[in-house]
């Protein structure tokens, strides 16, 4: 069962990224037997982190190397019918089964469900949701359950507009003179949009990963001509994109699909307002389709659902982009078509 591995964050309440790899490999073994060839175990551990912490179970700090657990909580998502919550934060059996029980003697006003996530070779816990006629009801088996919520607006609505943008990025960077650190670095490369070793920028911004050699700890600085800040990994690959204009978020108005390649993962915040669209991690997919200009070939997507084209425009205007208009029709293959 995937969400064991949430049931043993939650029982710890924190824990260090060392013992989230031996929780991981074990509750893998477990579920899924075999490794699946061609798949990094690096990758796997680090997207099911992201995930979890985009789901809203739990927080996890790279400096610190600690998984933190979030309490429980119902939030409400994004609906065009009856009010409908997600549970978000940590959980066991007891909580789930108290909140099927308050469905169960509510039939007729409360629906219980339980969605598996998409998301291929995770640990990643089923999505919970409870429908009901009012929020009232939605407050009472939260209340019943003995944990928090937040009904007033969808949660994300309110995380998009507590988030910064790349604006605000800016005008907080303090570029000084910094000398180059002698330790193994690699640099973003906007061609094919993952830090590369061999990149090297011709002029403009440049984002530079080093690792510490003693400890292995990533620091990442961006480069404006010979000064240098510090930067969130996240926002200072946005940040170098911005600034050549090139844009790599995908978006399907049809079917309310919005598509960013997933060596180009959206900042934490943003990235939880977009998964509490629907309680659902993003899928991922392959671009078959015809090409996009400044995006690599077979470049591998996260694809988020139910984001509306309000949303999705906020949050391309946040991170300095402009939607690519694009029918994300995923095949069987899961490749865009």
């Amino acid at each position: 069962m995937p969400e064991r591995l949430l049931y043993s964050i939650s029982t710890r309440g924190k824990m260090s990224f060392n013992n989230f790899e031996t929780a991981f490999s074990t509750i893998y073994a477990l579920v899924h037997k075999t490794f699946p060839e061609g798949v990094s175990f690096t990758h796997l551990k680090y997207q099911t982190l992201r995930f979890l912490d985009a789901l809203g179970h739990c927080e996890f700090d790279f400096e610190k190397r600690y998984v933190y657990t979030c309490p429980p909580v119902l939030v409400l998502i994004p609906s065009f019918g009856l009010p409908k919550a997600v549970l978000t934060g940590v959980r066991n059996p007891d909580l789930i089964k108290h909140l099927k029980t308050f469905a169960s003697v509510n039939k007729d006003s409360v629906r219980f469900d339980s969605i598996p996530q998409k998301v291929k070779y995770s640990l990643l816990p089923p999505a919970i949701y409870l429908e009901a006629i009012s929020n009232d009801l939605l407050e009472g088996a939260a209340v019943k359950a003995g944990i928090n919520f937040k009904l007033e607006e969808p949660a994300a609505w309110r995380l998009i507009n507590f988030s910064s943008g790349i604006n605000n990025i800016k005008q907080n960077i303090l570029f000084e003179d910094r000398a180059e650190l002698n330790w193994p670095k690699r640099t973003f490369s906007i061609t094919n949009l993952y830090f590369d070793k061999f990149y090297l920028p011709q002029d403009g911004l440049k984002l530079v990963e080093y690792t510490n050699p003693r400890d292995q700890q990533k620091l990442h600085w961006i480069w404006k001509d010979k000064m240098a800040a510090e930067i969130d990994r996240d926002w200072g690959r946005f940040l170098v994109l911005s600034s050549q204009n090139i844009n790599v978020i995908l978006y399907d108005k049809k079917r309310f699909l919005f598509a960013v390649p997933a060596t180009v993962p959206l900042p934490r915040l943003i990235s939880r307002a977009l998964t509490l669209c629907t309680g659902l991690a993003p899928t991922d997919a392959i671009l078959k389709g015809h090409p996009v200009k400044e995006i690599p070939v077979d470049c591998r997507f996260n694809i988020y659902q139910a984001v509306i084209p309000t949303i999705a425009e906020i949050v391309a205007e946040k991170l300095g982009q402009i939607l690519v208009n694009y029918n994300l029709e995923v095949d069987e293959n899961g490749e865009i078509q």
